[in-house]
């Protein structure tokens, strides 16, 4: 009886609905993996493992593992997108829409947890899929920055130049989890890096006032000192206000 229910639990379902939630299973099972390992290093037997199924199950619902990642990046890229563009509409002055701007970024990359470090690592990465959808994704967030220099009187913007301005909010933001969950002084910092560049280049002069002081600059050992030096903790400087 054993051996038998062994065999029927690596069988893939019959309806096309319960093929979909079968293969919506796996793929959900496979994003703590991919968030860790990153498109390299998942493999079809550690997405099996993570899924508990057999690998005829696995190819009879995929191809390969690039079917079960592509899903993945896309819903985290085309969620970006949609709450960037959500918090562009809330309100037509400048300045609070580029702090909704921020704001919608960082949550969107603290709720999404280690997986942002993944997706801003393989931008570049020819085979895996967050290459293609961050081309895209770049593209859409231009268009979201367009509007905006043309809301605020602007004119229109190289795109070179937005592309670098979605750059440093990809890499602000990928670093959040650089050592661990974000604290809320960690993402402090970053909106404050973020604000400072996105106001000083996409406000009017008359709003710069609005530019917020630079961060603190937490305590850390640098690269000549690390093998010699220890880093002591500051009593004025709370434990939370890591980078």
């Amino acid at each position: 009886m054993d051996q038998e229910n062994s065999k029927r639990r690596g069988r893939p379902p019959a309806t096309s609905r319960d093929i979909e939630a079968a293969r919506e299973a796996v793929i959900m099972a496979s994003y703590p993996v991919y968030a860790e390992h990153g498109y390299d290093g998942l493999s079809v037997e550690r997405i099996i493992a993570a899924a508990d199924i057999s690998r005829p199950t696995f190819y009879k619902l995929f191809a390969n593992k690039h079917e079960v990642v592509e899903p993945l990046v896309w819903r985290a890229s085309r969620e970006l997108l949609a709450r960037v563009k959500g918090a562009a509409q809330k309100t037509r002055e400048p300045v609070e829409r580029l702090g909704a701007i921020a704001d919608a970024w960082l949550n969107w990359a603290r709720e999404l947890g280690p997986l942002v470090r993944i997706l801003y690592r393989e931008i570049n990465h020819p085979e895996s899929p967050a290459d293609s959808a961050r081309r895209w994704l770049i593209e859409a967030l231009r268009e979201v920055f367009q509007a905006h220099s043309r809301e605020a009187g602007m004119e229109r913007l190289d795109p070179l130049f937005l592309d670098t301005l979605v750059m440093v909010m990809e890499h602000t933001s990928a670093s959040l989890f650089d050592h661990g969950a974000p604290t809320s002084a960690a993402i402090t910092r970053r909106r404050r890096i973020i604000l400072r560049i996105l106001i000083a280049s996409l406000a009017r002069p008359a709003e710069y006032a609005a530019i917020p002081p630079l961060p603190r600059q937490p305590e850390f050992v640098t690269l000549d000192t690390r093998q010699h030096a220890t880093t002591k903790q500051s009593p004025a400087t709370p434990e939370n206000d890591r980078d």
